[in-house]
C-alpha cells in the first residue's frame, strides 16, 4: 500500500506541521505503508518514506502553478490516497493544518497596524500567488470537494456555512508524543523571575506584539515577569518592537529548540502566553498541557475546545486585549491558582496524546 503527501516543505526535524507530518509518516511505515511526500524543498527521510522535490521554492505565482502541474503529472498513475494540506483540486484527502486560506489572510491583515494594515488589501490584490491560492481554494470548495480532516467543531461548523457537504468533514481533534512532553519528574519549582514562554515560528500572527504589551502592563504593576520567546523570530527587528513597548530588558530570544529543548523550557515556565490571532488548534498549547504547563490564549486558537472545559487554560476572546491578557499572566503566576491550572492540565493529559489521532488518521485515508 502507497500514499502520496502534497506539501511545500518536508523537514522531519521541525516542530508544528512538520514535525506532525513527520510523526504521521512514521505511523505509516509502522503499518507498511509507503509515503511518498512531493514537496516544493525538503530534507530528511524517514523509514518508508521518499522524498521528491518537484521546483525549486519562490517564483510567485508562475511557481506555484508550476508545483501543482509537476505534482499533477505525478499523480496521473494514482497509487492509495494523496493528502494535502491545503485545498487542491486533485487531492483525495485534505488536512487543514492552517484553517482556510481566506481565513488566514483576515488573521494576519487584523495582526497589523497602521500603514502595514491598511494597504494589506491592495498588497494582497498585487500578488500574484495569494490570489492563485485563493482561487484553488474557492474552486475547489465549489467542485467535488476531496475528503476534509479539521481539528475542531468550530473547523467543521466554518466549512458547513461554505457549504461542504458534512459528510466530506471528519473532526480528529490531533495529539502530542506524551512520552516526550511530560511533566517534570520533580515537580513545579516556581521562579522568582516568573519566565512566561511564548512558543511559534510566526511571531506576529500568533500574536507576540500583544505578548510584549501585556508584559509591559504587567511589569508596571508589580509582576516580576520575563517572556523567552523560541522559534524562528527575525530577532533584531522584534527586540525593536520590545524596546519600543518598554520590556527589553525582560524579553529573551532563544530561536528555534530541539524537541527535548522545547520540553526543558516548558517545564521551567510559569505559563504558556500564545494570544494568537488564528491557530486552527495549537499543537504547542497542547504540548505545554501536557507537561502540566498552565496556557493562556485566545478564542481564535482551536485548542480551547479542549483546555477550556478542562480549565487548564485562560482564554481573552481578543488577542490585543492588553489588559486582559495581563491579568491572565497575573492569575497564572499566583501560586494557587498556578496550582490549580497545573492540576488540570494534568487531569487533561492522557487525553491530548498523538496515538489515537493517528490512528484515526490511518483509518480516515482507508490505508489501515
Amino acid at each position: 500500500m502507497k500514499a502520496t503527501l502534497l506539501v511545500d516543505r518536508w523537514d522531519a526535524s521541525r516542530g508544528g506541521q512538520e514535525g506532525y507530518l513527520a510523526a504521521l509518516g512514521g505511523e505509516l511505515a509502522r503499518r507498511g505503508v509507503a509515503l511518498r511526500v512531493l514537496c516544493r524543498e525538503g530534507t530528511g527521510r524517514g523509514s518508508g518514506t521518499s522524498v521528491e522535490t518537484l521546483v525549486p521554492p519562490g517564483g510567485g505565482a508562475p511557481g506555484e502553478r508550476r508545483f501543482l502541474a509537476a505534482a499533477a503529472r505525478r499523480l496521473e498513475a494514482r497509487e492509495g490516497p494523496v493528502l494535502a494540506t491545503r485545498l487542491v483540486a486533485f487531492a483525495t484527502h485534505v488536512q487543514l493544518h492552517g484553517g482556510l486560506f481566506a481565513d488566514a489572510l483576515e488573521a494576519e491583515r487584523e495582526s497589523m497596524e497602521g500603514m502595514r494594515r491598511a494597504l494589506f488589501g491592495l498588497g494582497t490584490a498585487l500578488n500574484g500567488r495569494r490570489r492563485l491560492l485563493l482561487r484553488c481554494e474557492r474552486e475547489t470548495l465549489a467542485g467535488a470537494c476531496p475528503q476534509i480532516m479539521v481539528w475542531t467543531e468550530a473547523q467543521r461548523s466554518r466549512l458547513r456555512d461554505l457549504g461542504v457537504p458534512d459528510g466530506t468533514i471528519r473532526v480528529a481533534p490531533p495529539g502530542v508524543d506524551l512520552d516526550l512532553f511530560s511533566p517534570d519528574p520533580h515537580g513545579f519549582r516556581p521562579d522568582p523571575a516568573r519566565e512566561f514562554l511564548f512558543l511559534a515560528h510566526n511571531p506576529r500572527l500568533k500574536g507576540l506584539r500583544s505578548a510584549f504589551r501585556a508584559l509591559a502592563v504587567a511589569r508596571r504593576r508589580g509582576l516580576a515577569a520575563r517572556l523567552s520567546v523560541v522559534g524562528r523570530v527575525p530577532r533584531d527587528a522584534w527586540r525593536r518592537v520590545a524596546a519600543r513597548l518598554g520590556v527589553a530588558e525582560a524579553v529573551s530570544f532563544e530561536g528555534p529548540l530541539s524537541p527535548g529543548g522545547v520540553v526543558r523550557k516548558l517545564r521551567a515556565s510559569t505559563g504558556l502566553l500564545h494570544p494568537t490571532f488564528l491557530d486552527p488548534c495549537s499543537l504547542a498549547c497542547l504540548e505545554a498541557a501536557a507537561c502540566g504547563v498552565p496556557v493562556i490564549t485566545t478564542r481564535r486558537n482551536g485548542a480551547v475546545e479542549r483546555l477550556g472545559p478542562a480549565g487548564a487554560a485562560l482564554v481573552v476572546d481578543d488577542p490585543t486585549d492588553t489588559e486582559g491578557l495581563a491579568r491572565a499572566m497575573e492569575e497564572v503566576a499566583s501560586p494557587a491558582r498556578h496550582a490549580e491550572l497545573r492540576e488540570a492540565a494534568l487531569g487533561l493529559r492522557p487525553s491530548v496524546g498523538a496515538r489515537r489521532h493517528l490512528e484515526d488518521v490511518v483509518d480516515w485515508l482507508g490505508v489501515g
